[in-house]
């Protein structure tokens, strides 16, 4: 009985033992859980850090690749913007060479005229084409783009007070006012005004002609009448070629003693003039070295008789109006 008493002691304090040994062993296994899961959960962490730090070094080297593009981009355009500066001297330059040009033909051929006519060249005088494109520009203030191109503004002058925002100077330069300055400053800036430093003013030429023979009187072609147009364009023509030319009736549009002096001091000696005229003033004052008579009708014509002036002078008496005319103009003039 003892001996059954001891195993069945000896049997309880093992199972004892195993239960608190399997205690102490779920107990580690629940740690070991925890701490794995908890590992796991930061290796999940990491892995989402991983990603979030994997896609900002991408972000960033895109950011970099974005910024260098984004210097290389400003460096061209330096470079651009320094080139066209160069350019827009150049072209100055040419045009500064052309109207130099220009000017030196005028005054030579103001003095190959001999008084008769003048002729001049205003560098930027013609400001059709800068009227236009500031007009396209500013639609809408027609009398303040007037005031800016004759005031004148010059085109590069006003890109450059665009540039700098300083409406005070166009104001100044155009004689208006601060506000409708400034509002033709902001269109300006939210236009293009790369277009108005090229635009040509051009080089605008003058023709005057001397009326009268006492004290000095010029007139413009452009406002004189279209006979004194044809007189102050014709000595012109004259001089630059040794070619024959022909002139229709002259008498129409030319006075007679433009057309002595021109025709007969000027140009005789150099080329071949050959008048087709009912006014015997050509011919006697131009003196002709060959004068053909013309007879025909309306199909056709034919020459009548030719010869010299002295030759044909009774031709040309009756395109003076006959014998009783001559005379009466001798007694007229006596």
């Amino acid at each position: 009985m003892v001996c059954a008493r001891t195993a069945q002691a000896a049997r309880s304090g093992a199972d004892s033992r195993l239960r608190e040994e399997a205690s102490r062993l779920a107990e580690l296994h629940a740690r070991q859980e925890s701490q794995y899961e908890a590992l796991l959960a930061r290796s999940k962490a990491e892995l989402g850090r991983a990603a979030e730090r994997a896609e900002i070094q991408a972000q960033s080297l895109a950011v970099a690749r974005d910024m260098k593009a984004r210097e290389e981009r400003a460096r061209e355009r330096e470079t651009q913007v320094a080139r066209r500066k160069e350019l827009l001297n150049t072209l100055s330059e040419r045009r500064d060479e052309r109207w130099r040009l220009r000017d030196r033909v005028a005054k030579e051929l103001t003095g190959k005229l001999e008084g008769l006519i003048r002729i001049s060249v205003a560098q930027h005088g013609n400001r059709t084409m800068y009227r236009k494109t500031l007009n396209e520009l500013l639609p809408r203030s027609r009398q303040l783009v007037n005031r800016i191109v004759d005031a004148p503004i010059p085109p590069r002058d006003l890109v450059r007070f665009v540039a700098t925002r300083d409406a005070s100077s166009i104001a100044e330069a155009a004689g208006i006012q601060p506000d409708p300055a400034e509002a033709a400053l902001q269109t300006l800036r939210a236009g293009d005004v790369s277009e108005l430093e090229i635009v040509d003013v051009e080089d605008e030429p003058a023709i005057e002609l001397k009326l009268g023979d006492g004290e000095e009187t010029w007139r413009r072609s452009t406002s004189a009448s279209s006979g004194e147009t044809s007189n102050s364009v014709f000595p012109i023509v004259l001089l630059e070629s040794d070619r024959p030319l022909v002139i229709d009736q002259p008498e129409d549009n030319l006075d007679a003693q433009l057309l002595y002096r021109t025709c007969l001091v000027m140009a005789k000696t150099r080329r071949q003039l050959i008048f087709v005229t009912h006014n015997p003033t050509v011919v006697i004052l131009g003196r002709s070295a060959r004068v053909f008579v013309m007879a025909g009708d309306a199909e056709s014509g034919r020459v009548a008789s030719f010869g010299t002036v002295e030759e044909r002078k009774i031709d040309i008496l009756l395109l003076d109006g006959g014998r009783e005319a001559f005379e009466a103009r001798k007694t007229l003039y006596g």
